[in-house]
């Protein structure tokens, strides 16, 4: 399965800013809670959605997909 993460602005529609493919059937390193941090510096100052979305691999095939997103946050940087 594919996770990625879009971000909408005023101005773009829709911006791929992560994406990753997992098969914990084949690959043992993805049968885990996988972190990811997501830098959106380019965004600051802009009203924005952010869009998580899980779609299954490439053959369209989503049976025993069972996939989640656990406590996805937010963190503004201290100012510098």
């Amino acid at each position: 399965m594919t996770f990625s993460r879009y971000v909408r602005t005023a101005d773009q529609p829709q911006a791929k800013v992560f994406s990753r493919y997992v098969d914990p059937k084949k690959v043992l390193q993805d049968r885990r809670w996988i972190d990811v941090e997501v830098p959106l510096g380019r965004f600051a100052g802009e009203q924005v959605t952010l869009v998580l979305e899980t779609t299954p691999g490439s053959a369209g095939d989503n049976r025993f997909d069972w996939a989640g997103w656990r406590q996805p946050r937010l963190f503004v940087p201290a100012e510098r």
